[in-house]
């Protein structure tokens, strides 16, 4: 017998791409640009430096604060809707 909390996990709902692209919309070119490359064109942290002539480090740091952003955004909209 498996544990809700283990359904739960393996039930997830989709994605909800339309509110995920609006907020994507909204952030700076730049960081739109790191996030299509690294998780809609599914390229390495080293090709995305290259390509925006960054440090792999400096990429790294600036994606988790993207990501940061962006979560906190979806569940400020999400929240709001309940």
């Amino acid at each position: 017998m498996s544990s809700p909390a283990a359904n739960s996990y393996d039930e997830s709902p989709e994605p909800d791409w339309p509110r995920i692209y609006a907020a994507i919309s909204k952030l700076k070119p730049e960081h739109q640009t790191i996030i299509t490359l690294r998780f809609f064109e599914n390229m390495e942290y080293e090709q995305i430096a290259i390509i925006l002539d960054s440090r792999e480090a400096t990429l790294r740091v600036t994606l988790h604060r993207i990501l940061k952003k962006l979560r906190k955004h979806l569940l400020a909209v999400s929240d709001g809707e309940a």
